[in-house]
């Protein structure tokens, strides 16, 4: 394939045009004129934009990295020479989320498509590799002269150093396939064999598990059943000994009914006489007082009703008013009869004293008259007749007193008895109810009973745990069949770690294989590398030898002892790779129509005279494919400028 010319609208490239020749040329452009964007638009219009790309460390895909700075759609046209024929191919824009998804092919000059090449395909079609191969071989971008290795490179190196293989397996695919195959079966304790392992060991835990859940379902059996014979047993015992203790016990409560039948009657008896003794005391005058007080007083009140009743009795004497009256009428008789006047003093004398003795028994009447009048008023104050009633009537109070508090206490006593008699009434009730219902005491039902609620609890929890046994033997599963997975997993088990041994045994012949391939390949692949890197360097290097990864040693001439690639200057390492890919594409690239060798600024860290190496034997590489070699700066006349 021969590219001719470029149209692209693509990044800095805004409607710009590029046109090349067959075999070798170098397009100088300077700094920011978008020669590698050149060299992506060629990519890109082969193989078209990965969509699915996204960012990483900073670097932007090339759906972002080449949008057209004015905003208009990515499109373009590259004209080619293919198979003798001129082509155009077309890529366009409809949607902005798939940039250069549209795709055409059709012969210049015409709008007749090219049969069987489309937009998916172009790009391995035309030039015979892959994206991936493509960027490893014959498309040098910038910076990225270095060759790694990619399935497609192995099995193109394949189909060079062994006759007859095919282009249809690398070593590396082959490998990888291998282990993810083998770590399928066995990786870090993961895998369908520890998975079969592990299946295996929970079946045969589910069948220890029901062996020894059948074992204990057949002795939670045999224990319930004796338990429920003991039940069985006891029973008839129980009713006969509660029967009999019900009797016993209404015995009892017949008993205590009458005793508390007789304290209540003595009770009522009491609280009879009590009323009796304080109705006789509240019709006392003298109701509501204490008898102490009313007897202190009564005596003194007494007394002086005795000494009142005694003045009142006293009555003046007569006597001496009437002798000295008669005294006095005899003298003034004398006197008159007499006319002495002697007798006149006696007279006087007497009638004196009968004067005085008459208001002094007049004051002695008025004072009777006021003690008898006190007695009534002290006697009216106690409501009595007389002081011997009031003696009477107090004495008769004192006694209703002492016979109420008499009451009182036997009230109290026989209160006191019914109130104990009701409260062991009450206890014996509890004790008859606990006793009728058979939990508490120590009675032979009770103990009985209390056996019997043992034994319902065993019962229950026998019950209980068989039922149990029987949910883990239900989701433990039918041991037949468990039995049958059992078998199939160490069946199963047997075939994976046959498979992984197998497996195991590809990987190490794959391994042996892929070392003789190398030991076949990289001779001829060092070989050609070397020539070209001694052409590049203008014969300083004499022998390039690489591995698996293209990790190289270089031996300079007149030296014995190679020296790894790390130890090159940036230009010499630039060289070495610039060799290593020139003989990738000369070997891995050689069948078919060749397709362009692309370099963008390959030869930037070249000096002037290996420059000048570089392009003669670009030139020469050009007799058989067409060399696209962009540069920043025109090459000299002296660097054999182009």
């Amino acid at each position: 394939m021969t590219i001719l010319r470029l149209r692209a609208n693509f990044g800095v490239l805004e409607n710009r045009e590029l046109t090349l020749r067959e075999g070798f040329q170098c397009v100088a452009l300077p700094n920011e004129s978008g020669k590698s964007t050149w060299c992506a638009f060629i990519q890109a219009m082969l193989y078209g934009i990965d969509t699915s790309a996204r960012e990483k460390q900073g670097v932007k895909p090339d759906k972002l990295r080449y949008a057209p700075w004015s905003g208009t759609p990515m499109a373009g046209e590259m004209d080619i020479l293919w198979q003798g024929k001129a082509i155009t191919l077309r890529r366009s824009t409809r949607t902005a989320n798939a940039p250069m998804r549209e795709f055409a092919a059709v012969y210049t000059g015409t709008e007749e498509p090219v049969p069987g090449l489309t937009g998916a395909n172009a790009g391995e079609t035309l030039t015979g590799v892959g994206r991936e191969l493509f960027r490893r071989s014959v498309f040098a971008g910038q910076g990225s002269l270095a060759v790694s290795g990619s399935p497609e490179l192995e099995k193109r190196i394949g189909a060079i150093v062994s006759t007859g293989e095919d282009e249809g397996c690398s070593y590396t695919e082959a490998d990888e396939r291998l282990r993810a195959w083998q770590r399928k079966r066995l990786y870090n304790k993961k895998g369908s064999i520890p998975a079969c392992e592990e299946e295996l060991r929970q079946v045969e835990r589910q069948l220890a598990l029901l062996e020894e859940n059948g074992a204990d379902s057949r002795e939670e059996a045999s224990r319930l059943e004796e338990l429920e014979r003991r039940r069985q047993a006891l029973l008839p015992r129980l009713e006969q000994a509660r029967a009999e203790e019900r009797r016993a016990a209404l015995q009892r409560l017949s008993r205590d009914k009458g005793l508390l039948r007789q304290a209540e009657q003595e009770d009522l008896r009491a609280g009879a006489r009590l009323e009796e003794a304080e109705r006789r005391a509240a019709e006392s005058p003298f109701a509501g007082r204490d008898v102490e007080e009313l007897r202190a007083r009564t005596a003194k009140d007494l007394n002086r009703c005795d000494a009142l009743a005694a003045a009142a009795a006293e009555k003046p004497a007569l006597l001496p008013w009437a002798l000295c009256l008669a005294a006095a009428l005899l003298c003034a008789v004398a006197w008159a009869a007499l006319d002495q006047i002697f007798w006149a003093v006696p007279a006087l004398a007497a009638a004196a004293c009968g004067a005085a003795l008459a208001v002094l028994w007049q004051k002695r009447c008025a004072a009777a008259r006021t003690a008898a009048q006190e007695l009534r008023s002290i006697l009216e104050d106690y409501g009595a007749e007389s002081p011997t009633a009031l003696a009477a009537a107090v004495e008769e109070y004192a006694r209703a007193t002492a016979e109420c508090a008499a009451r009182r206490r036997e009230k109290a006593r026989t209160a006191a008895a019914l109130e104990a008699m009701q409260r062991q009434q009450r206890q014996e009730d509890a004790a008859l109810l606990r006793s009728l219902d058979f939990q508490g005491g120590d009675s032979p039902a009770a103990r009985m009973t209390r056996e019997l609620a043992r034994l319902e609890e065993q019962i229950a929890a026998a019950r209980e745990a068989r039922a149990q046994r029987t949910g883990q033997q239900e989701v433990l599963g039918d041991p037949v069949v468990l039995g049958s997975r059992r078998q199939a997993l160490l069946e199963e088990h047997r075939r994976l770690t046959e498979q992984f041994e197998a497996l195991s045994l590809a990987i190490e012949t794959l391994r042996e294989a892929g070392t003789e391939l190398q030991n076949r390949f990289s001779p001829r692949l060092s070989r050609l590398a070397g020539e070209y890197f001694a052409a590049l360097t203008g014969g300083r290097y004499t022998a390039l030898r690489l591995d698996r990864k293209f990790r190289g040693t270089v031996l300079q001439e007149g030296e014995v002892t190679p020296r790894e690639d790390a130890f090159l200057s940036t230009g010499a390492l630039d060289q070495m790779y610039l060799a290593l890919r020139l003989a990738v594409c000369t070997l891995a690239l050689d069948g078919g129509e060749p397709c362009p060798l692309i370099l963008d600024d390959a030869l930037v860290n070249f000096d002037p005279e290996r420059t000048g190496y570089a392009l003669k034997l670009l030139e020469e590489l050009a007799q058989t494919r067409q060399v696209v070699l962009l540069s920043c700066r025109p090459l000299s006349e002296a660097e054999g400028g182009c």
